[in-house]
């Protein structure tokens, strides 16, 4: 019952909020809503790229053609598709928009993380995933108007090509260590349910949307502390295959179609939590528009 009114009147209050920034979107009053239409695009382009897995890695358990990709094989199948360029150029302008909404959250802290050991870490997550949604926004500009026609192994060719450096068994065993990090952070985000904190769902959608994003947290936070344990074993010295989230949906593949049916409707799951943000999150841009 507490909870059911907690979520009332955050629902309330989102839509107060979303009024007054609709409502004076001019002058100095649209730098919000220019704020808040750049994180819920970023989130829309971080679900397709996870719906598009979900999707393809399920049809190929049930033995309907798809395939078992991650984000660079996402890449090559949109280019693929009738107006695939301007498809993939619309997909990078989401990426780009997803790190401009993690900058702000890494100089403006609007969710007010602080600057203590777990506010940095959480920042430094944040730069993590600016990096990568950047390198998966040149990426697809690379593939329309450069040379580059993608690659389905991606991640796996990347980190041997680190390992082949000096530095580089540092810093996949470093990179190793943060997603195993992260991959623990998701499991207790999926767990505690700490992303309703920061929602406003309708109450009467509560239900479904919680096991949603827990699925799809809880997905992602797996394959993060799988790829990140493979890619930290290999930095160490052991014998192992390092790769993303291609390397983990072959495996599954390998053990059967139920696994990797499992792992896909987990990742599918992801990306509706990702549509589920692009809707309902509340986006605070009080401390960039005042900020100075």
């Amino acid at each position: 019952m507490v909870r059911k009114i907690v979520a009332h009147l955050q629902y309330s209050e989102y839509h107060k909020s979303m009024s007054a920034i609709t409502s004076t979107a001019s002058g100095d009053d649209a730098l919000p809503q220019a704020i808040q239409i750049t994180a819920r695009v970023g989130y829309v382009a971080r679900a397709v790229f996870y719906v598009i897995i979900g999707v393809l890695a399920l049809l190929a358990s049930l033995d309907l053609g798809g395939a078992t990709v991650g984000s660079d094989g996402v890449l090559s199948w949109v280019v693929a598709a009738p107006m695939g360029d301007v498809l993939l150029v619309v997909l990078a302008a989401g990426m780009l928009a997803y790190c401009v909404w993690r900058a702000i959250q890494v100089f403006y802290d609007p969710d007010d993380h602080g600057m203590d050991a777990k506010g940095i870490a959480i920042r430094g997550a944040f730069v993590v995933s600016i990096l990568t949604h950047a390198a998966l926004a040149y990426a697809a500009l690379q593939m329309v108007f450069g040379s580059s026609s993608g690659s389905d192994g991606g991640t796996a060719e990347k980190i041997d090509s680190l390992m082949g450096m000096s530095w580089g068994p540092w810093l996949v065993g470093i990179g190793g260590t943060i997603a195993i990090i992260a991959g623990i952070v998701h499991l207790y985000k999926a767990y505690a349910a700490k992303f309703e904190e920061r929602l406003s769902t309708p109450p009467r959608h509560q239900d479904w949307v919680r096991v949603v994003c827990r699925i799809g947290l809880t997905t992602r936070g797996l394959a993060f502390m799988t790829s990140g344990g493979l890619a930290l074993a290999l930095a160490l010295g052991y014998n192992a295959e390092a790769g993303g989230m291609t390397r983990i949906l072959e495996e599954a593949q390998s053990y059967g179609p139920i696994p990797l049916a499992i792992i896909a409707v987990g990742f599918f799951c992801f990306g509706a939590y990702s549509v589920i943000e692009a809707i309902w999150r509340r986006v605070d841009t009080t401390d960039v528009v005042y900020s100075g």
